[in-house]
């Protein structure tokens, strides 16, 4: 079982669709829980290539510094997007979910 983070944007944007991210070990203590037992978040890279082009210097501004809930391992985590002048532009929730692959019969 392998945990992946669904990306979406509170506003819907034109050639975003919803992609899906892996994960890597979180640096501190704040992330999801994975079935292993390790603290991950989502991979700061792969988020940053699925964004749309005008908001990838906003994500890089932002420092992918996500946000969780509070003891609750299902809620997804948020990040704010702002432009350069800090203005609102969007919402990026990363949802996490457990991929199974199909098993051949």
């Amino acid at each position: 079982m392998t945990m992946l983070y669904s990306l979406h944007l509170s506003k819907p944007v034109r050639g975003f669709g919803k992609p899906s991210v892996r994960t890597y070990p979180a640096p501190a203590i704040t992330g999801h829980l994975d079935p292993d037992g390790e603290i991950v978040q989502p991979h700061y890279a792969e988020v940053r290539q699925c964004l749309p082009a005008q908001y990838r210097m906003a994500f890089d501004r932002s420092g992918a510094q996500f946000w969780y809930g509070k003891n609750d391992n299902t809620k997804p985590c948020s990040l704010t997007l702002r432009d350069s002048r800090g203005r609102y532009l969007n919402t990026l929730y990363a949802l996490p979910y457990i991929y199974q692959p199909a098993v051949a019969a």
